[in-house]
Order: structure tokens, then C-alpha cells, then sequence
């Protein structure tokens, strides 16, 4: 149980929703509680509740109206500028696709499948009851569409997220 309150710092950047180069950049400016200071040959090592806590606590810094006010605002371009070069790096990667190029070829493939399930009734009815093909087919249409509706159903509250 324990060990599963124990991350390394990839885990801990993965956790956090950030890059390990934004989250190596945090350690070095921030005071990020860890279990484990990283040396040669000794990794870094945090308390997962801790890390989360301390990430709500900074995220509240960070857009509260006094440190707008008083913020060190070449600090926050510094941030924003590094942020900015994680996108472009991962875009060029091609670890981050637009919205736009990739939805696309998905929609196409998830139309093909539709109409491929679609037609299955049709297909294995008469294979699945030969005796009564017109209930099989009503069976198997009814479920498949059941099917489609819920992944249907399921995706739009994931995509409202």
C-alpha cells in the first residue's frame, strides 16, 4: 500500500498533468515536498498525497489576485515562453495532434464500424437461429444498437470533460 504512495518523478509529472522537464524546472524553483532528494544514482521519490496537495496549493498561488499583483511578471513569461516550447516540441513529435488532424480519420473509421456492426443482424441472423433467422436478426440488431448508443452516450460525457 504503501509503495503505491511513492512515485518517482516521471510518475509525479505524469500525475501532475506536466512535462518531467516542467516538473524538474518546478523542484529546482519551488519547494516541492519529496521523500527522496534525486542524486547520482538515487532517484527522486514523492509522497503522492503530499505532491498532490502541494500542486493544489501552488495551482491557488499562482492565480490568486496577490500574485498577479506582485508576481515577478518576467517569471510568468519565462513559464509561459517554456510552456509554449514543451507544445511546439511535442508537436513536432507528434506526441500532440491537433484536434482538428486528428479527428477526422477517426470519425471515418468510427462511421465503417457502425456500418459494418449495422450490418451484422443481416449477416449471422440466418446463422445464428436457421430455424428462426427474423428473431435472430431482431435479437442481434437490437443489442448492437443498444451497443452504439451507450458508446455513443459514454463518449459525449467523456468529450464534456
Amino acid at each position: 500500500m504503501l509503495d503505491r504512495l511513492i512515485v518517482g518523478s516521471k510518475e509525479a509529472a505524469m500525475l501532475l498533468g506536466i512535462t518531467p522537464q516542467h516538473f524538474f524546472g518546478l523542484i529546482k524553483a519551488h519547494r516541492v515536498p519529496y521523500e527522496q532528494r534525486g542524486k547520482p544514482g538515487t532517484p527522486w521519490r514523492f509522497n503522492r498525497n503530499e505532491l498532490l496537495r502541494w500542486w493544489g496549493e501552488y495551482q491557488e498561488r499562482a492565480t490568486s489576485p496577490n500574485a498577479k499583483k506582485h508576481g515577478d511578471h518576467r517569471e510568468r513569461k519565462a513559464a509561459a515562453e517554456a510552456e509554449m516550447a514543451e507544445i511546439q516540441l511535442a508537436q513536432i513529435k507528434r506526441e500532440l495532434i491537433p484536434v482538428a488532424e486528428i479527428m477526422p480519420p477517426i470519425e471515418r473509421r468510427l462511421t465503417v464500424l457502425r456500418q459494418q456492426l449495422l450490418a451484422v443482424p443481416s449477416k449471422l441472423g440466418p446463422v445464428c437461429n436457421p430455424s428462426d433467422p427474423d428473431l435472430a436478426r431482431k435479437t442481434l440488431d437490437e443489442g448492437i444498437r443498444q451497443l452504439l448508443d451507450e458508446f455513443s452516450t459514454g463518449l459525449e460525457a467523456e468529450i464534456a470533460v
